[in-house]
């Protein structure tokens, strides 16, 4: 059985799993990463992972909930500038401001190809978001003109 991480020393090994997760399936590959690389990535014994996770696949889920809550803090910290934009350029800036994001933070060029259902459910954040930027930027009929 699993624990929640309740003291920030917790928290901490649990945020250094995740980050040597991500070493490992940029390594490896989500089939190849084993949870003795993601402890070794992260510096800490076979034993914590399991103290926190499951399997390694609820760790590469811990991931995709830490890249959306990334994510969405990217964007509304875009908010209060983008809804002084037009659509067009509003989407541009999100597009932009999505695009360094994870040029800095998740080194997507590496893990994308790794693991397909972590980015498609990485994919279908970043789609929410587009459709939320419509739906903010658009009046009821510019939102027809992009849902059909």
């Amino acid at each position: 059985m699993t624990r929640k991480p309740k003291q920030n020393r917790s928290q901490n090994t649990v945020e250094t799993i995740v980050q040597g997760a991500f070493i490992a399936l940029a390594k490896h590959g989500a089939e190849g990463a084993t949870t003795r690389q993601i402890a070794e990535y992260a510096g800490v014994g076979v034993g914590s992972i399991y103290e926190y996770f499951e399997n390694k696949e609820a760790i590469f889920s811990a991931m995709g909930e830490r890249f959306s809550k990334e994510l969405v803090g990217v964007i509304q910290g875009t908010t209060n500038n983008i809804v002084r934009l037009s659509l067009r350029d509003a989407v541009y800036e999100l597009i932009a401001q999505t695009a360094e994001f994870l040029r800095k933070t998740m080194n997507c060029t590496c893990v994308a190809p790794a693991n397909p259902p972590l980015w498609r459910n990485m994919f279908l954040s970043a789609r929410f978001i587009a459709r939320w930027a419509i739906c903010l930027f658009s009046t009821p009929s510019n939102t027809r003109k992009y849902y059909g």
